[in-house]
């Protein structure tokens, strides 16, 4: 099984002219220099790494960042190698790095024990000389992370955790440890690839890597999967954590650049509890562009921010390729108030923000060049909500009140439904109704979040129901298939598959049962474990589909 970097090697090779390495080798002055200068392989392998990043320094918008990366990684990570094999696979992993990664994913990682300071500091590479924090003039750690080290790439018809289909994929192939101890208290950090989005060529373009981190302080669990990224969609991103001794305090860090704009809050380790980190991002500083400060209002549902933006010359009909217009992100904060027991005061929140923008002159018809519009990226709206922004931007075409329905809003799909709106009409190139509708009771699958599912669950049936055809197995492996790969670790996906096995066929069935049993099979023949939770599932899953 060739793994994607190898491929990417293989088509550089051929764009090599030579046999040189990047570098004049009749300079070659450290052991590093000379064992690659002297390895016909490592030479042309240096030259492609030289054109790969040039490539990617082209295309990336923060240079300072893309240099400051490719140093680190030559002081940190090649330099240190010793031998050809290790500089092989150093130079093969930064090219499969390079090559796949988009601009605002995570680089490596500093982990510091200061023991003279009793503190512990996690910060991404390139922020490290910024003095973020307090005494930065040591912080070039102890410990150094590559996130691209935790996983692999494989192809669809041979990976073991993640959708069957004949393509490449992203899967985990590691974990990450570090210990610290600070006076009294001894820390573990484990880090876990957080692999949002296995398929290469998914929604969110390439599959790179995130992190998540536990932590745990004298055998307790005080940090449970904190994500350094959270999702390719949102601008949310932690950049630096620092634990204090001193005070029994964390610090989160966020660095959002492209909004002119950090993010810097400090919590008691004795009272943090789960999604404590989202508390970061829950007030907003003006950045001094009234457009900016438009978005981060409507997000964080701050009216003032609002009003004072738009009274400042803000462009309330704003449209760019990274947002979707001002109703883009305007109930996203729905799933924390769903958690705080108070979605229905989120949900007024919601209507009266999109009163105020529409007596604004808001205006919500805009389509990106990809067919997206702002139901793609607002969030769930309830009913009077999204009827009045479908009512101002589509009054007859009820083929977008569907989709929009299909997002998780059972009564315009049913009016959309009555008005003769096709349930297999696609959204957009490959993007199906039924995959709008079914991401919504996937993405809410934890313990906790029924109440959300329900909503989802209920819109997808009715679509079923209105004729939505399955995919039985020509895309991913079919919906069941690609529902337990990407989703099966979550406690509460049963009824989403309940749901698909309900309305799939017998031979879809018989099909789906083959392939988990050799995938289960394949799995015990090279004693690979999987989480506990999809193993429930999955033994849930072949039991149902047995019957």
């Amino acid at each position: 099984m060739k793994q994607i970097a190898w491929i990417i090697l293989g088509w550089l090779f051929l764009l090599t002219s030579g046999h040189a390495a990047s570098f004049d080798c009749g300079k070659a002055a450290t052991k590093v220099e000379k064992i690659v200068c002297g390895d016909d392989y490592l030479s042309k392998t240096d030259e492609s790494l030289n054109a790969t990043f040039r490539h990617y320094f082209e295309r990336s918008e923060d240079k300072r960042r893309a240099k400051n990366e490719q140093n680190e990684w030559l002081k940190s990570v090649r330099n240190i190698c010793q031998d050809k094999d290790c500089l092989g696979e150093a130079y093969q992993k930064q090219i499969s790095y390079l090559s796949t990664t988009q601009n605002e994913t995570t680089g490596l990682y500093l982990f510091r024990c200061d023991k003279n300071n009793s503190q512990l500091t996690i910060i991404e590479s390139v922020l490290a000389d910024e003095h973020i924090f307090s005494n930065p003039e040591d912080m070039a750690g102890d410990s150094i992370l590559n996130p691209y080290d935790l996983i692999k790439y494989v192809q669809g018809a041979d990976c073991s955790s993640c959708a069957f289909d004949d393509d490449t994929y992203v899967e985990t192939l590691r974990n990450s440890h570090y210990q610290c101890s600070l006076k009294s208290a001894t820390y573990k950090i484990d880090v876990y690839p957080n692999v949002f989005n296995s398929h290469v060529n998914g929604r969110c373009g390439a599959a790179p890597p995130t992190l998540a981190i536990s932590i745990t302080r004298n055998g307790k669990l005080i940090v449970n999967k904190l994500p350094l990224i959270r999702d390719c969609m949102v601008d949310q991103v932690i950049d630096a954590i620092r634990l204090d001794e001193n005070n029994g305090s964390i610090k989160l860090y966020s660095n959002l650049k492209e909004h002119n704009l950090h993010k810097e809050k400090t919590f008691s380790i004795a009272s943090i509890r789960d999604g404590f980190d989202s508390a970061l991002f829950d007030d907003t500083k003006s950045s001094g562009n009234p457009t900016l400060d438009l978005q981060h209002g409507v997000e964080s549902h701050d009216f003032d921010l609002v009003s004072r933006s738009l009274d400042n010359g803000a462009d309330i009909n704003f449209h760019e390729e990274s947002s979707l217009g001002v109703f883009c992100n305007i109930a996203t904060g729905r799933s924390k108030a769903v958690d705080e027991n108070r979605a229905a005061e989120f949900d007024q929140e919601t209507d009266k923000l999109v009163d105020l923008l529409i007596s604004r002159g808001a205006s919500p018809k805009f389509t990106s060049p990809y067919g997206r519009t702002f139901v793609d990226c607002s969030g769930y709206l309830p009913t009077r909500t999204l009827r009045k922004l479908l009512v101002l931007g589509w009054p007859n075409d009820y083929d977008f009140w569907m989709y929009a329905g299909a997002q998780g809003n059972s009564d315009i799909l049913k009016e959309a439904i009555e008005h003769g709106a096709d349930p297999n009409k696609p959204v957009r190139e490959n993007v199906r109704l039924l995959d709008v509708a079914i991401s919504t009771p996937r993405g809410y699958s934890q313990k906790g979040q029924e109440a959300v599912q329900k909503i989802g669950l209920e819109a997808m049936e009715i679509l079923l129901k209105a004729g939505a055809k399955l995919d039985d197995g020509t895309r991913f492996g079919g919906d069941i298939l690609h529902t337990f790969s990407d989703f099966g670790e979550r406690q509460n996906i049963q009824p989403v598959l309940e749901l698909l096995i309900k309305y799939s066929s017998p031979d879809a069935r018989k099909n789906i049962l083959n392939s988990l049993n050799r995938f289960k099979s394949n799995m015990a023949a090279n004693h690979q474990a999987i989480d506990q939770d999809k193993q429930n599932n999955l033994d849930w899953l072949l039991n149902r589909l047995s019957q």
